[in-house]
């Protein structure tokens, strides 16, 4: 399944999970005490940003975690920790850096196009 694929049939499944939630509610079969509405720190990629900035000396960051922030706080508090400190990271952190952003811009800008893989 191409990715394009994926996100349209994650995007289904996750309206068609809203539709029969509000029809609960409608129906008095759910009372809800409270709702919450806002955005989620999310990239196209699903993956956090975490660690320093590409072009900001002493800049870290730690964003992006959609929604899982709070229990991907002690991983995400151990890892920039180490990345600070210049200590062995506990798990690669290459997926996570926000110089990957700054690596697909300047590709962008070389070859004078977007990558549309």
């Amino acid at each position: 399944m191409r990715p394009v694929q994926q996100q349209h049939t994650k995007n289904r499944a996750r309206d068609h999970n809203v539709e029969q939630r509000q029809n609960r509610i409608e129906q008095g079969a759910v009372r809800a005490i409270r709702a919450y509405t806002g955005y989620r720190p999310a990239c196209a990629d699903h993956l956090p940003v975490i660690g320093p900035d590409p072009l900001v000396a002493g800049l870290y960051h730690a964003t992006g975690h959609e929604g899982a922030g709070i229990g991907l706080a002690p991983a995400t508090a151990e890892l920039l920790t180490a990345l600070i400190d210049h200590a062995p990271p506990p798990v690669d952190p290459a997926p996570f850096s926000p110089g990957r952003f700054h690596a697909q811009d300047a590709a962008q800008q070389t070859t004078g196009g977007h990558d549309d893989r």
